[in-house]
């Protein structure tokens, strides 16, 4: 009845779910009441919702077959060894195993995720060529009478995380799997700020930045402008480390891939999240048997000359102008397309 729905009424409507978040998105066209479709699909989503336990037993099934499939991949196999290890065995990070998919219930689903779907805990963006009043409208008619959550007099625990302390026999590992061709993968991970510059333990970087930089940013009194420090800005940590992992990235293709020939595919990726306190890079390369040792001593080399490097300002102008053509790039591809960035832009704001 919902695929109908929305191929009557024009609407693709995806969930999809992250560590942090719940996501439903609706893409609908204008015309022909198209938003007021869309809003009546979201009300009944959060109001007269239906589970039904074969589904849930499909469901079950796939993630059984997802962490079966682990062992026949390469990387999967070696990322998630990695994820194991490094989050001291959390398995909220990784594929569920067949142990923990034993545990649930459909019950236990239901509440978990119906938990999520409160007023106070919910954000609504829409994105299109609509007038204020339209808007106005769909969200007193269909989010409005939307019945308010019921009060939980249970206390709701959620387990610390935490990276596996060093050093570990975990820290080294080596993993093999038979595979047609004579390849290797290697990843070196490790902790991270998160988007928000809160670190492990609630730790504010914040806090150190403004301890270790006492002297305030003055303009002369002749110049008429207003200088601002960019350091106490809400958004410093995750502007400065996109910018720090887009340098990162060209120094390894220039050292280890093109310099030295040890890979062919080498990647520095930073995982940031918005509301936990924490995040992680990973260094993935692709190599062979015979040199991935040696790709692996070159990595931690290069991992520990960034803590004594310092970059110039050559490397910041020119990956700030790689990341505006990104920018441009986007904007320009998605306003002519499907304007998707434009919600995405606008949940870090």
């Amino acid at each position: 009845q919902v695929e109908l729905f929305c191929v009557n009424n024009l609407i693709n409507c995806s969930l999809e779910s992250n560590e942090e978040f719940i996501f439903m998105e609706f893409r609908f066209a204008l015309r022909d009441n198209g938003m007021r479709a869309a809003f009546q699909l979201l009300h009944m989503v959060l109001e007269h919702n239906v589970w039904l336990e074969d589904a849930f037993d499909r469901a079950a099934q796939l993630y059984l077959s997802y962490y079966r499939s682990i062992p026949k991949s390469l990387e999967r196999a070696t990322a998630h060894k990695l994820m194991v290890a490094m989050l001291n065995h959390d398995e909220r990070f990784v594929e569920p195993s067949p142990h923990s998919l034993e545990k649930l219930t459909l019950q236990s689903v239901k509440e978990a995720v119906m938990n999520q779907f409160v007023g106070s805990n919910m954000e609504v963006s829409v994105v299109g060529d609509f007038t204020e009043e339209e808007v106005e409208s769909c969200v007193l008619d269909y989010l409005g009478t939307v019945s308010a959550a019921k009060s939980s007099n249970k206390e709701e625990h959620i387990e610390k995380i935490s990276f596996l302390p060093s050093p570990s026999d975990l820290h080294f590992q080596q993993v093999y799997i038979k595979d047609t061709d004579e390849r290797a993968c290697a990843y070196i991970a490790g902790p991270a700020p998160n988007r928000w510059g809160f670190a492990t333990e609630g730790k504010d970087l914040f806090n150190d930045i403004r301890s270790s930089s006492a002297d305030e940013i003055s303009a002369p009194a002749n110049s008429g402008k207003t200088h601002i420090n960019v350091r106490n800005h809400p958004l410093f940590f995750g502007i400065t480390l996109s910018l720090l992992a887009e340098i990162i990235n060209s120094r390894l293709f220039t050292t280890v891939r093109d310099s030295m020939g040890l890979t062919y595919d080498v990647s520095f990726e930073l995982n940031l999240f918005d509301k936990l306190d924490l995040g992680w890079y990973v260094i993935a390369v692709t190599s062979t048997p015979s040199k991935v040792k040696a790709v692996i001593l070159s990595l931690s080399y290069f991992v520990l000359l960034l803590l004594i490097s310092t970059f110039c300002d050559l490397d910041a102008r020119s990956i700030r102008l790689l990341m505006r053509a990104k920018v441009f790039s986007e904007v320009y591809i998605t306003t002519k397309l499907l304007k998707g960035s434009w919600i995405g832009q606008r949940g870090h704001c």
